[in-house]
């Protein structure tokens, strides 16, 4: 693994389930590698960032409050509201711009 071969979900989940005692080692692998798509296509400030960063809030609220950690799931919960709140803005933002 390299930084211009980053793990697959696969892979990072088999390691994590493997090579450590996370509770819930592939949906841990998911959000993390989701995470990095979603940062990725955020710096290259394309739209289906936000629909990613959904997604990984979803799985991370539910991840979290499955291992009792309510008020980190909290916090996941006041993410997704920002990540709803920004990809609607983007969107709008986006139809107005003049096409030439």
């Amino acid at each position: 693994m390299d930084l211009f071969h980053p793990p697959s979900d696969d892979t990072a989940g088999a390691h994590h389930d493997q090579k450590t005692d996370a509770a819930l080692p592939y949906a841990d692998a998911f959000a993390t590698v989701a995470s990095l798509v979603a940062q990725w296509l955020l710096v290259r400030k394309r739209l289906e960032s936000w629909l990613f960063w959904i997604v990984v809030d979803v799985v991370s609220i539910a991840m979290y409050a499955m291992k009792g950690l309510f008020l980190t799931s909290g916090l996941y919960a006041v993410f997704l509201v920002m990540a709803a709140a920004g990809f609607l803005a983007w969107r709008k933002g986006m139809q107005q711009i003049p096409t030439a």
